[in-house]
């Protein structure tokens, strides 16, 4: 009874908690000017990808 009259407020809390920390993200990866001072999260992203002979973000 209480799961579903509570899941129109636990979605809404997802999508705003999702949208800031979305938020957070892209702030962290652009506003640094030199890669050392990114955070984990946005430093992470920068690596190369999962194949062997795919080349790196910035050679592409």
């Amino acid at each position: 009874m209480i799961i579903p009259l509570a899941a129109p407020g636990i979605f809404t809390t997802a999508i705003i908690t999702f949208a800031a920390a979305w938020n957070g993200f892209l702030i962290a990866l652009s506003m640094p000017n030199q890669p050392g001072m990114r955070t984990a999260p946005a430093a992470i992203s920068t690596f190369a990808g999962a194949a062997q002979f795919e080349p790196p973000p910035a050679a592409r």
